[in-house]
């Protein structure tokens, strides 16, 4: 990729991500929880909870604590909870540049994100999402770079608004640190990504 592609993709990805902020603006707290309980009932019916539930030993998801106008996740993880999941939740580290990890619901130090190789699943945000998987995040590579540290068959699942993901379209501008998504999973539902 030249430089002039490179900023090319770099002003396609601020675009997008200042126009989905401003549509999630819109959202009330009502509808963030609404969206959230959706987004809960369209995991507890999907075969990946089925899957994780029939393992013999517990299982481990990467998932996040919803903020601002992201859906609200407090109902999925309550879910997960209520059926002994193991559940690490991103915080950001010292530096600025990188996510730590934690256990759900416990007060530790911050886990290294060699961690994330315990996780079985990985719910990852964003802003957009299309049909190939690609995912625009907020700008700092947080999870692209987080992501490198789980297993190669855990898949990483996005998790957006349903007017966030483009399911006809290869619309978001990805560079060569960009991780691509296994599925992508919305209040209306669950889809895999072709690969």
């Amino acid at each position: 990729m030249t430089t002039d592609d490179s900023k090319n993709v770099h002003k396609a990805k601020v675009a997008l991500r200042h126009a989905a902020l401003e549509r999630r603006n819109s959202t009330t707290r009502e509808q963030q929880h609404e969206a959230g309980l959706q987004l809960r009932d369209v995991f507890a019916q999907s075969s990946l909870f089925t899957n994780l539930m029939q393992r013999s030993e517990p299982a481990c998801i990467a998932a996040f604590e919803s903020f601002g106008t992201e859906i609200d996740t407090e109902p999925l993880l309550t879910l997960l909870a209520q059926h002994d999941v193991r559940v690490l939740v991103p915080e950001l580290g010292e530096s600025g540049r990188q996510l730590s990890w934690r256990w759900r619901g416990q007060l530790n130090a911050a886990l290294d994100p060699e961690i994330l190789e315990q996780a079985d699943l990985v719910l990852v945000p964003g802003l957009r999402f299309d049909r190939d998987g690609w995912r625009l995040g907020r700008g700092i590579a947080w999870y692209d770079r987080a992501l490198s540290y789980r297993r190669s068959t855990t898949a990483a699942i996005g998790v957006c608004w349903p007017w966030e993901f483009n399911s006809t379209n290869a619309d978001v501008p990805h560079e060569a640190h960009d991780v691509p998504m296994q599925a992508v999973m919305t209040p209306d539902g669950f889809t895999m990504i072709q690969q």
